[in-house]
């Protein structure tokens, strides 16, 4: 599969490069997601420029410990595990993967089913992929909270990291 890749911190025009890397496989717990849709959020663009510093004790002080960045995702289910029984293959999905190692912005992606729903079928890709952290920062914006039931099953489900604005502009194909 192609993937972005980055094994150093910078600029993202200047770390950031197109690799070959092997398909991922699921856990029994877990999907393998083709990426029809990634979003970028300023979030990753701190992870890929290693800012603010301080972020770095989580992130890796000197390299990033995740060299594949990608939080938010939108895509087609190609395999499950043993123990997923929500989703089956060639279901839509939608997934926040910004507590689980990133790796959106790749070709296939290999991530706990609890990090996703089912994408809604009056959305394309590219709209359903900025959906989970921008859900996260309107719940929290509108509703003054994040917890309780949130207004659509896509807004948080798997995502509970300080919230961004996301831009889909990467269609993985």
């Amino acid at each position: 599969m192609k993937a972005l890749i980055h094994d150093h911190y910078g600029p993202p025009s200047e770390v950031l490069r197109l690799e070959t890397r092997p398909d991922p496989t699921p856990e029994e717990d877990g999907l393998l997601v083709r990426v029809e849709a990634a979003a970028v959020n300023p979030a990753d663009w701190h992870l890929v420029r290693g800012e603010p510093l301080l972020a770095r004790v989580d992130l890796g002080l000197i390299r990033p410990k995740s060299t594949m960045p990608g939080s938010d995702i939108a895509g087609r289910v190609e395999a499950v595990g043993e123990r997923v029984d929500r989703f089956g293959v060639g279901d839509r999905v939608v997934g926040c993967l910004f507590d689980h190692g990133r790796a959106g912005f790749a070709g296939l992606v290999a991530a706990p089913a609890e990090c996703s729903v089912p994408q809604p079928s009056t959305m394309s890709a590219a709209e359903a992929a900025g959906l989970p952290v921008a859900g996260l920062t309107a719940a929290a914006t509108v509703g003054g909270q994040t917890s309780g039931p949130p207004p659509s099953a896509v807004s948080r489900q798997g995502c509970r990291r300080r919230p961004a604005t996301p831009t889909p502009i990467w269609p993985a194909g």
